[in-house]
C-alpha cells in the first residue's frame, strides 16, 4: 500500500503472503483390521491407518465411525511423513454391521 501525507511525504508498506491453493488429500489404508471385518477379538482395540498428501507434518487426523445408531466412536492420529495410524478405537458399543468410517484432516493454511 502507498499512501502519501498532505505535505508529500510518502509511506509504503508491504507485506508478504504465502499461497496455498494445493487441495490436500486423505485416504484410508484398507482392509482395516486385515480383512475389513471387525471380530470381537479386535473391537475394543481397531487399529486404522492411512495416507494424505499436502498435508504437514503434526496435523491431527480425526477418525470417526459411526453404525448410524449409536453415538460415533472418535479417534485421533498424527501425520508425520504423509501416513498417520489411529490405535485403540474401542467400536465393541456400535452395532454389529455395516460401520461408516471417515477420516478427516485439515492442512495448515484451513
Amino acid at each position: 500500500a502507498d499512501v502519501t501525507d498532505v505535505a508529500g511525504n510518502p509511506a509504503t508498506d508491504n507485506d508478504p503472503i504465502t499461497l496455498d491453493n494445493t487441495v490436500p488429500t486423505i485416504d484410508i489404508t484398507t482392509p482395516i483390521e486385515g480383512d475389513n471385518i471387525v471380530n470381537a477379538a479386535e473391537d475394543g482395540d481397531v487399529t486404522i491407518s492411512g495416507t494424505t498428501t499436502a498435508i504437514e507434518d503434526g496435523q491431527v487426523v480425526t477418525v470417526t465411525f459411526d453404525d448410524g445408531v449409536n453415538p460415533p466412536v472418535t479417534t485421533t492420529a498424527t501425520v508425520s511423513g504423509n501416513a498417520w495410524t489411529a490405535t485403540d478405537a474401542d467400536i465393541s458399543g456400535l452395532d454389529n454391521g455395516t460401520i461408516t468410517v471417515t477420516a478427516d484432516v485439515t492442512d495448515v493454511a484451513g
